[in-house]
């Protein structure tokens, strides 16, 4: 058989596989009890990858499957999910605004999916594509899904690891409205001068520090007790705060995950992760590069298909992090590991 027919065929049972991919991601979102399943990007998503299920099964070229904002908006509407639905001439600009959205949503999603193909014995996942419009009334512009390979680092994230009898299979989470001000630590990576961006905090500290130091002295010198007693005491508070605020991002160097403080997490999350998670190796030095992540852990009861959180262990299990139901948090305990994403239950 042709080299090239053989290359065809395999190109559109990868596309295939990455439309079925997509139909059964959301059935684990389902599963997990993800609150932005049914939100319109997700949606999108859902319909252009029904879309392109049955041309693929049915062997039409690659390059062929692609379509119009009026055939996504159609079937975005046999879903059933839009409260709203737009006007048929302003499916261009709908599509064009939400397919936006959609990008930016499976970015945020890029681990668990990457995770989920890798489950199912894909090297590749699925991603989205879109060809601008040449101009005029009668041209469109056309939308379509594509399949993009796992690289090295992706494979050897997500290699799968057998789950316990009892056990259970955590899936990253990447977090969305995270907080103004804690926008900078997710995906702050820490290659060349930026390691030693960490530092920044401690030496402010310190140099905060032996400026009040120099106050305190002065002061005591020239007999003004009441002013090295005011002084000591903003001195003490300052130090918990900073200890307070900052731990967490020197924590996470030691243990790679750690609990995220209330300030970086969103209002609504109450169980958030703070990961240095690596991304690949510096070709130069050979050391590792890492990158700060917010993310969720979370995973289905295996007991009473409940949704698990990651949280701290508590007393109960210091200085370690367990996944527990939220429909049972005394009883339905698990251990978690982020490297193999498993977790084996903690009660007998």
């Amino acid at each position: 058989m042709d080299k090239q027919v053989v290359m065809q065929k395999q190109e559109i049972e990868q596309l295939r596989q990455s439309a079925q991919c997509v139909l059964d991601f959301y059935d684990e979102l389902a599963e997990l009890a993800d609150s932005k399943r049914d939100l319109i990007p997700m949606t999108l998503f859902r319909a252009v990858a029904a879309l392109t299920l049955n041309p693929a099964e049915n062997g039409v070229e690659v390059r062929d499957i692609r379509f119009t904002p009026k055939e996504l908006l159609a079937k975005v509407t046999e879903i059933g999910l839009l409260k709203k639905l737009p006007k048929e001439s302003e499916a261009s600009e709908w599509v064009l605004r939400h397919w936006a959205n959609l990008g930016k949503e499976i970015e945020k999603r890029k681990s668990h999916l990457q995770e989920f193909s890798s489950r199912r014995n894909m090297e590749f996942y699925p991603w989205i594509g879109k060809e601008e419009s040449t101009g005029g009334q009668a041209n469109h512009s056309y939308y379509y899904l594509i399949t993009k390979s796992l690289d090295e680092q992706a494979l050897i994230d997500n290699r799968q690891y057998p789950c316990p009898e009892g056990g259970l299979h955590y899936v990253p989470e990447s977090l969305s409205n995270i907080p103004i001000w804690a926008r900078w630590i997710s995906g702050f990576v820490l290659k060349g001068w930026q390691k030693y961006a960490f530092l920044l905090p401690v030496l402010v500290v310190t140099l905060l520090a032996l400026f009040i130091f120099y106050v305190l002295l002065f002061q005591g010198i020239h007999g003004k007790i009441s002013a090295v007693t005011w002084i000591s005491q903003s001195l003490v508070a300052l130090g918990l705060a900073v200890w307070v605020y900052s731990a967490p991002l020197y924590r996470v160097v030691i243990h790679r995950i750690v609990m995220a403080p209330i300030w970086m997490a969103p209002l609504k999350e109450s169980n958030v992760q703070l990961e240095l998670k690596r991304i690949g190796t510096d070709p130069e030095t050979g050391n590792a590069i890492r990158e700060l992540r917010l993310m969720i852990y979370s995973a289905q009861c295996p007991i009473c298909k409940a949704r698990v959180e990651v949280e701290s262990g508590g007393f109960e299990f210091p200085f370690r992090l367990v996944g527990r139901c939220l429909e049972s948090p005394r009883e339905h305990v698990f251990s978690f590991d982020h490297v193999t994403k498993i977790g084996k239950p903690l009660r007998k």
